[in-house]
């Protein structure tokens, strides 16, 4: 790999661990796939399915940071294929992390009885 397209690697991986802080969990699980779907298709004419639930969360402040971050991957990275599968790889590595935590707070959830329950919003029934 290029030191260039490394660099560029490093850097979109950077700023997607920086957007799991600011983005809700299910904005960023969705930028997560799409990245993930862009870059295994080599970052050319990636064809991305979308559910329903996937266009809910398809906002504009996530189609702005896809296309943000997508530009930080840059020329050079894109030429190299190895610098796209291991891109791939990473963002891979933080999905499984998104799974494993909604699976953990989906087991709390169920365990505290709290499942299927809508949240309270503080203004009492009735």
């Amino acid at each position: 790999m290029s030191p260039a397209a490394d660099a560029a690697r490093l850097r979109v991986i950077g700023h997607v661990e920086e957007l799991r802080e600011t983005l809700p969990q299910p904005q960023f699980a969705l930028l997560l796939r799409v990245l993930r779907s862009v870059a295994g298709q080599g970052g050319h004419a990636a064809r991305l399915p979308a559910g329903e639930m996937d266009r809910a969360h398809f906002t504009p402040l996530v189609r702005n940071e896809m296309l943000r971050t997508w530009t930080m991957v840059g020329p050079a990275a894109l030429q190299d294929p190895s610098c796209t599968r291991q891109l791939a790889d990473a963002l891979d590595g933080l999905l499984a992390g998104i799974d494993e935590e909604s699976a953990t707070l989906e087991g709390i959830a169920q365990a505290s009885g709290l499942h299927g329950e809508a949240p309270s919003d503080g203004t009492g029934g009735a």
